[in-house]
């Protein structure tokens, strides 16, 4: 019995519209009052004659998708007030000592060519090619310490002021 009920049932609804499966039926009262109801029952009499159907469409079921967040404000200063030019100028000292560095380096190099093609001419120089090893271990010791200022010490120093660490990336004008 419950059976042929429910068959029953399921074709009787199966001949109902959709749509009025999710009819919205919205009203207004004498004071301006929106109301809304999902049954026409429930409007009452006055307003049956000024019920509004709202009838559900594809596009209104589809959800927008969800909108990029926007920038309220560009960020002008770190926490203590040093703006992007104060760490662009950071950056260019660090690269500056970097690049004296590599120059110092390559001097002594030639140098140190010069001495060993003028040992071969003249003899000994040996007291000259050490002191002259150790100012090239000097500057490399200056590079590396500029390389690791650059590659860690200043985007950690950013991070910790509160600074964007796109700040520390010089772009040309």
């Amino acid at each position: 019995m419950i059976l042929r009920f429910s068959i029953f049932l399921i074709i009787l609804l199966s001949f109902v519209p959709l749509e009025t499966w999710g009819t919205v039926y919205k009203w207004t009262d004498e004071n301006g009052i929106i109301h809304f109801s999902d049954n026409p029952q429930k409007v009452p009499e006055e307003y049956r004659g000024r019920v509004e159907k709202m009838i559900p469409t594809e596009k209104s079921k589809e959800r927008e998708p969800p909108r990029k967040p926007t920038v309220l404000f560009e960020q002008k200063t770190d926490l203590h007030g040093k703006n992007k030019q104060w760490w662009q100028g950071l950056v260019k000292k660090w690269e500056k000592k970097k690049g004296e560095a590599e120059n110092r380096i390559e001097e002594l190099q030639i140098e140190i060519r010069q001495l060993e093609f003028n040992k071969k001419a003249f003899g000994g120089m040996e007291k000259e090619k050490s002191r002259l090893t150790r100012l090239i271990q000097v500057a490399e010791l200056r590079k590396n310490v500029a390389i690791r200022m650059l590659t860690e010490g200043l985007p950690e120093e950013a991070r910790k002021a509160g600074a964007p660490v796109e700040w520390l990336i010089n772009k040309p004008q």
